[in-house]
Order: structure tokens, then C-alpha cells, then sequence
């Protein structure tokens, strides 16, 4: 079942925290098909640091793709903790 769990709403500087703690996030703003969580690369990889990606679920489809956040997501205070199954 997927859950927005809007008891621990944050701004993006606690969102972050999550993020770095292997969490994924999303915005109220964006509804539970948009999901944000931090890419490690590993030795296969061809970027070199961490960096933010955006999931895109719907009706099974998966896109993810390289995020790079707006001033109005990072101001924003309707950050939360998202969990899910993979059988969106």
C-alpha cells in the first residue's frame, strides 16, 4: 500500500537528513508518483559524487532521472517521508 506518512512534514533541510539516511521523499505539492532519493555511484557509475534523483511512478512505469530541486521546493515546509511497494 503506498502512504504518505504527513505526521512528520519538514522542510527541505530536514527532508535532506532523510534523503542522506537512505529515505525516499516527497512533496505534498507532488503527490505519492513523485518520489526523491539520493543515487550513490558505486564503481560502475559514471558520476563520481552523490546527487538527487526524481522517480516517476504511474501504472506500473517507472522514470528516474537526475533532479536538480527549484527554489520553491527548497523553501518548502510539505517534505515527507514516503513508503511504498514496488508494485505500483
Amino acid at each position: 500500500m503506498n502512504k504518505i506518512d504527513k505526521s512528520d512534514c519538514c522542510d527541505f533541510q530536514a527532508a535532506l537528513t532523510h534523503l542522506k539516511n537512505g529515505l525516499k521523499m516527497t512533496r505534498e505539492a507532488w503527490g505519492l508518483y513523485i518520489r526523491v532519493f539520493i543515487q550513490n555511484p558505486d564503481e560502475n557509475s559514471k558520476m563520481t559524487e552523490p546527487y538527487l534523483v526524481m522517480e516517476k511512478v504511474k501504472d506500473g512505469n517507472v522514470k528516474m532521472f537526475p533532479l536538480d530541486l527549484s527554489c520553491e521546493s527548497v523553501l518548502a515546509n510539505d517534505w515527507y517521508i514516503v513508503e511504498y511497494n514496488n508494485n505500483m
